[in-house]
């Protein structure tokens, strides 16, 4: 009986490590397009998306624009170059100079990272980077992304870009595991260095490195039954739904049953 070599078992390739930046574009937060601090931020993104594709042979950027009351992909893999990215976030940021009112749809440019990186077989991180105040409407929507996030084992990293922290972006840090950062407007100059310093590795390298550490969250909630949301230090919860509100003199409009 001849004797044949058996044939190798095939190989499965290794995740393709996709990298999501998702990048508040408003003008109540932002500064103008043609300002040298939004530079900076579109340096840094450009900078990240270098440092993944230069590190991670095969891999993917996914560049979305938090806008007023939208959300922009913008694809940033190994054809679609650094300088397309910068010129396609000046041109969302020109878009949003119109929009003084309508919030940046930061909670929906989170989700829709989510629901693209679901899609794949690859391993996915977050950075999302945060500017000026936090908006007390889209915080539930944010925990439930960011709570999704931990599910499928997604780090989420936030920079904060504002003059004070953002206690939302301090919430995403730690909730789903990632690193935060605050760089403030005076020290614009040093944010391409701090990014790729704190969110330029990934979650195994990150076990080797000494990335700051999140000493403290706001762990305050948003009352339901106030238009627009109020942060609540006290209030009064739901047994049935867990939801919080201010008051306690209604039945809860989500079960109809009633709080004491």
């Amino acid at each position: 009986m001849a004797v044949t070599d058996a044939a190798p078992p095939p190989t499965l390739a290794p995740p393709t490590p996709l990298l999501g930046i998702v990048v508040e574009v408003s003008p109540n937060t932002t500064p103008s397009s043609s300002s040298q601090s939004f530079a900076k931020v579109v340096e840094a993104v450009v900078a990240l998306r270098n440092a993944h594709l230069l590190c991670h042979h095969g891999g993917e950027v996914l560049v979305v624009a938090a806008l007023p009351g939208a959300t922009q992909f913008i694809s940033s893999d190994q054809q679609n170059g650094g300088a397309a990215t910068a010129t396609a976030l000046r041109e969302c940021a020109e878009k949003a100079d119109s929009e003084r009112k309508t919030p940046a749809a930061v909670a929906a440019a989170l989700g829709r990272f989510l629901c693209y990186a679901a899609r794949q077989t690859s391993t996915a991180r977050c950075v999302l980077f945060k500017c000026g105040e936090d908006d007390a409407g889209q915080y539930h929507a944010v925990m439930n992304c960011l709570f999704a996030a931990r599910r499928r084992k997604i780090l989420v990293d936030a920079v904060s870009l504002g003059a004070k922290p953002s206690p939302l972006a301090k919430l995403c840090a730690h909730l789903a595991k990632g690193a935060f950062t605050h760089n403030p407007p005076h020290l614009r100059d040093r944010l391409v260095a701090v990014a790729l310093a704190t969110f330029g590795a990934d979650a195994e390298c990150r076990q080797s490195l000494s990335l700051p550490a999140l000493h403290e969250a706001d762990f305050r909630t948003a009352c339901l039954c106030c238009t627009p949301p109020k942060i609540l230090d006290r209030g009064y919860v739901c047994a049935t739904c867990l939801s919080v509100y201010c008051r306690a003199d209604h039945e809860c409009p989500c079960t109809k049953a009633l709080r004491s």
